[in-house]
């Protein structure tokens, strides 16, 4: 039977999150969070599951444009493994406030999609941890471009991790698309460059693999 904590919510100064609990046949805690974009949301997260045991069985990022072009975010992440007590510290760290400081002070994101270069992502390996933050992070670094800073931003992103067949479940496999949005062609060009190095020191490794696809250019 399904048992339930008491639900989560914290309002920080720009977003929204809840946290819930549930212990049926394998515990989990579900986190929804909406707000405006700014780089550094889903990494922010992720890593915050990650450092105290918990891995992310499913995620789902979308953004929206509101008004005055400011783009919003809408992400679910059903988080699981770790012990009870992993489950009641993240959900505390909500309750208290923390996981909204941890999002940071960023600059909202206004990427309009109109005139900006977009690729696409598809990753698939034996999971590994920090998966989805490494890819985040990734995106949203810093980068040079015509003597300004600029950052990638994820437009969407999926995430889901299943079991192969085999003895005791088989290996745990995660699977990962997203769409990528940047308003210089350099910048894709250097995230690229930085996923592709990225995935031969680590997931192909153990035998994963990374496709990337670019739309052809369009005239802007």
């Amino acid at each position: 039977m399904a048992r339930r904590l008491t639900r989560r919510k914290m309002q920080a100064p720009r977003d929204t999150i809840t946290a819930q609990y549930e212990d049926k046949d394998a515990p989990s805690l579900l986190l929804k969070l909406r707000g405006p974009d700014r780089p550094g949301v889903i990494g922010s997260v992720t890593t915050a599951l990650e450092r105290n045991n918990l891995y992310v069985a499913k995620i789902d990022f979308s953004t929206g444009v509101g008004e005055k072009g400011q783009a919003n975010y809408n992400m679910k992440i059903d988080a699981r493994g770790g012990s009870r007590a992993n489950f009641q510290e993240v959900a505390r760290m909500v309750e208290a406030g923390e996981m909204g400081e941890q999002l940071g002070a960023e600059k909202d994101s206004r990427i309009h999609l109109r005139g900006s270069y977009v690729f696409h992502i598809d990753v698939y390996t034996p999971d590994l941890p920090f998966l989805t933050a490494s890819v985040a992070s990734r995106v949203s670094m810093k980068r040079k471009s015509g003597g300004k800073t600029e950052r990638g931003s994820i437009v969407s992103l999926y995430g889901i991790t299943h079991n192969s067949e085999g003895p005791q479940g088989g290996t745990a496999y995660f699977a990962l698309r997203a769409s990528i949005a940047t308003r210089e062609c350099d910048v894709s060009e250097q995230i690229i460059a930085d996923l592709q190095k990225w995935a031969q020191s680590t997931i192909e490794a153990v035998g994963g693999t990374l496709l990337i696809l670019v739309p052809p250019p369009k005239r802007r």
